[in-house]
């Protein structure tokens, strides 16, 4: 990560960083291990997802409130 330290004084942006790449895993470890009907018995599983993706939102609009 050529420019990391460059934003790592950013508040936020490493907690955003390991959200979206710990959304990125966990989306790719669904993808392989479970099937489409597989994953409607296991709801709990996206429905982490769904929150990650809700916690990088909220993340990423106090990371701008900060910048302005």
């Amino acid at each position: 990560m050529m420019g990391f330290s460059r934003y790592s004084h950013i508040l936020f942006f490493p907690t955003l960083l390991a959200l979206v790449i710990w959304q990125g895993i966990f989306g790719l470890f669904l993808t392989l291990h479970y099937t489409p009907t597989e994953l409607r018995k296991f709801s709990y599983l996206v429905h982490a997802k769904f929150i990650t993706g809700i916690a990088i939102g909220i993340f990423a609009i106090f990371g701008h409130i900060l910048i302005d």
